[in-house]
């Protein structure tokens, strides 16, 4: 099943856990865009500290 509430330290409830599932879609999505098209104004953000 995907829904694994053991996942993480701290108890959550399962529309806290689609949430972070989108957070890590969008982040992916992002990194990917860098990929795929390399320009310095796509990958400064993820370079920033």
């Amino acid at each position: 099943m995907l829904f694994d509430p053991s996942l993480l330290p701290w108890s959550i409830t399962r529309e806290i856990s689609v949430l972070y599932g989108w957070f890590f879609i969008g982040a992916a999505a992002y990194f990917g865009y860098g990929l795929i098209r390399p320009r310095w104004a796509s990958t400064a953000a993820q370079v920033a500290r």
